[in-house]
C-alpha cells in the first residue's frame, strides 16, 4: 500500500514528464524528500513497463554506473553506454590526484596543503 503523499508525488512526476521535462531517479527521489530511492526507481520503472516513458538518454556520474533519463511517450530507447574500461578510470582517478607528493619540495614552491589537495600561497600573505 502506498502512502497517499506518494501517489500525489507519483501524480507530480508524471504531469512534469508529461510536460516535457527529462527526469532521472535522482530528480524523482528530490521531489520526495521522505521517500526511498527504492520507491524512486520503482515509480519510473512502473511507467516505463507501461510504455508511458522512454530512455532518451544516459547520464554519467563521477562513479557508478550510467543512469538512465527518461521522457515522455513511447519512443526508442537510447542504447545503454558501455561500461569504462579500468584502464580509463585508472588514467581518470590519477589525473586528479595531486601532482606534488613531497611536502618538502612544495614548501620550497610556495604551496601549502589544503585538503587532499596542495594550494599556492597567497603572495600578500608570504
Amino acid at each position: 500500500m502506498i502512502r497517499p503523499e506518494l501517489a500525489r508525488i507519483a501524480a507530480k512526476v508524471r504531469a512534469r514528464l508529461q510536460s516535457g521535462a527529462a527526469l532521472t531517479w535522482r530528480d524523482v527521489w528530490a521531489m520526495a524528500p521522505d521517500a526511498s530511492r527504492t520507491w524512486a526507481h520503482d515509480t519510473l520503472r512502473k511507467l516505463y513497463r507501461k510504455g508511458e516513458i522512454h530512455v532518451s538518454g544516459w547520464t554519467r556520474s563521477m562513479q557508478g554506473p550510467a543512469m538512465p533519463t527518461y521522457r515522455w511517450g513511447a519512443g526508442v530507447d537510447a542504447p545503454r553506454p558501455d561500461k569504462l574500461a579500468v584502464a580509463r578510470k585508472r588514467t581518470t582517478f590519477k589525473n586528479r590526484r595531486s601532482p606534488i607528493l613531497d611536502p618538502i619540495a612544495a614548501a620550497l614552491l610556495g604551496y601549502t596543503r589544503r585538503g587532499t589537495g596542495w594550494v599556492k600561497k597567497n603572495a600578500k600573505l608570504t
